[in-house]
């Protein structure tokens, strides 16, 4: 991290450090004579084009020293993502949630997040990160179901199910099963039993599911899956 290009007092434009960044992964000319080097260089152009993009509806053109010291580690993290061969709508996912922290309170703002989200997400499947957009609107069906008791608030297949057919998709119990198992497994939520009922797995919101879960009803809607 010592190594990553650093602004300077007279370079403060959000393109030219992005650059200076995104530079770090790309191969220098001569040795850009392989297809996958040039497909690798194209990754990193595109990916620019979304996190600048992102940024850029925040309405923020230049950052405050405090806002870089945030930005540069976020976005070489988002620049390594890339180059390992992350999918689009994980990609998507922390360059909102990057612009998300430098429009907000950046005292507050922790680039481990991004890097927490990022190491959750990686090569996480879209129908996934689908499911995972439902999942509020099955916290939302439990805690208005009658079984609520107003404290353990979780959700299981059923719920997921009944939160994609609310958005008038119809999607197997089965699949259900299986995405809040894939996602429990990845630590984005967290499965456990409930002390008013003997027996099942349940889910539960975690610390990250919290931290991400904004960015990701944003792009991950069930019209898509």
């Amino acid at each position: 991290m010592t190594e990553l290009p650093q602004p300077t007092k007279h370079a403060f434009e959000i393109y030219e450090v992005t650059s200076a960044i995104m530079t770090e992964f790309v191969p220098g000319l001569s040795v850009i004579k392989a297809l996958s080097d040039i497909a690798i260089q194209k990754r990193l152009e595109a990916g620019q084009a979304l996190l600048i993009g992102e940024i850029s509806r925040t309405g923020l053109t230049a950052l405050s020293n405090e806002k870089w010291s945030y930005y540069v580690p976020a976005a070489y993290r988002f620049f390594e993502q890339i180059r390992i061969g992350e999918y689009d709508h994980n990609l998507s996912v922390l360059a909102k949630l990057i612009a998300g922290d430098l429009e907000g309170d950046i005292a507050s703002a922790d680039v481990g997040k991004i890097g927490r989200a990022a190491s959750k997400l990686e090569m996480l499947p879209r129908e996934h990160l689908v499911a995972l957009s439902r999942c509020e609107r099955a916290f939302e069906i439990y805690q208005a179901s009658d079984v609520c008791d107003g404290y353990w608030i979780c959700i299981d297949a059923h719920d997921l199910l009944a939160s994609f057919a609310d958005a008038g998709k119809d999607v197997s119990l089965i699949k259900c099963y299986e995405w809040l198992h894939e996602l429990s497994s990845r630590g984005l939520l967290t499965a456990s039993g409930r002390p008013s009922k003997i027996g099942g797995i349940f889910y539960y919101r975690n610390s990250v599911y919290n931290e991400i879960f904004s960015a990701i009803q944003k792009i991950a809607m069930p019209t898509e899956y």
